[in-house]
């Protein structure tokens, strides 16, 4: 009778069962650990939670123990998009370089800025053939200290190299010009800054 009463209503039921004190005891119980299984839920979540913004205040480190990225997040508020992210030189030097169909074509091996101090260039090194990448070029990875580059293998093969020897003029206007032109890109114009 009791299945055909929760079947019809179960507010029926309750009713049915209010009579019997044993069953509503047992109800009482249910509901109570439900309650407390809700609660340790509750519980994890929150530590979950608390456990992930101790991690992005903390430091990461490589493998090397060089500090890949450092974020802080203030208590109680979530990571904020909007802000600048901080990175260092050093989180991108070495970085490994790739192209298209995850091909690896060497790592970072310095960085080119202007005296502006716009970062222009990447320099990557692959068995001492130098090449330069513009920065826009590059989609960074930084936790995993990778970067790719949107460019077939056959297209990466017609970008000149330089050794450490023998590095170009990288602001002159046509090597710049032609340099974006092998990434598809088109260099930002240079203002001349005066000097006092």
């Amino acid at each position: 009778m009791f299945k055909r009463l929760l079947a019809c209503s179960p507010v029926l039921a309750f009713f049915a069962l209010a009579g019997n004190p044993t069953h509503v005891s047992a109800t009482a119980a249910v509901a109570q650990q439900d309650e407390r299984r809700q609660d340790r839920r509750d519980d994890r979540r929150q530590d979950d939670r608390r456990q992930d913004d101790r991690r992005q205040d903390e430091r990461r480190r490589d493998d090397r123990g060089g500090v890949v990225i450092e974020r802080r997040v203030e208590q109680g508020r979530t990571d904020d998009r909007s802000a600048p992210q901080e990175f260092r030189a050093k989180n991108i030097l070495g970085t490994k370089v790739s192209i298209q169909g995850d091909i690896s074509i060497g790592t970072v091996d310095d960085i080119v800025f202007s005296d502006e101090g716009y970062v222009e260039y990447l320099i990557v090194n692959n068995d001492n053939q130098l090449r330069t990448i513009p920065w826009q070029a590059a989609k960074f990875n930084f936790e995993r200290r990778t970067a790719t580059i949107n460019i077939t293998q056959t297209q990466w093969q017609t970008v000149p190299t330089y050794t450490p020897d023998r590095y170009p003029t990288f602001f002159a206007p046509a090597y710049r010009q032609e340099t974006y032109r092998f990434f598809g890109l088109t260099p930002r114009e240079i203002r001349r800054m005066d000097r006092r």
